[in-house]
């Protein structure tokens, strides 16, 4: 079990990484889908990636697999938050 420090740095550093994935994918898409439901639908296949990861790592025991579950994680969680920033008011 990790300490309360260990967790709030671990934290630090995800959050970190959420928000360059988050510039990146502006920089790289800076149009996004006024349509929610099809904005919607690129959460759903970035966490559908993270899910394959995750089903890799567990039944196939692939080893390289840790690290991109991890990274589609850290997608995922940047999709949601534009998803949010771009449909909030809306």
């Amino acid at each position: 079990m990790k300490t309360p420090e260990e967790t709030k740095e671990r934290t630090r550093y995800v959050i970190s990484a959420v928000m360059h994935e988050l510039h990146q994918a502006y920089k790289q898409y800076p149009e996004w889908p006024v349509e929610p439901i099809t904005a919607a639908g690129i959460v759903v296949e970035e966490a559908g990636e993270l899910m394959q990861s995750a089903l890799d790592v567990h039944w196939h025991g692939l080893k390289g697999e840790e690290d991109n579950m991890i990274d589609e994680a850290i997608q995922t969680a940047a999709m949601a938050i534009r998803f949010v920033v771009e449909h909030t008011g809306h």
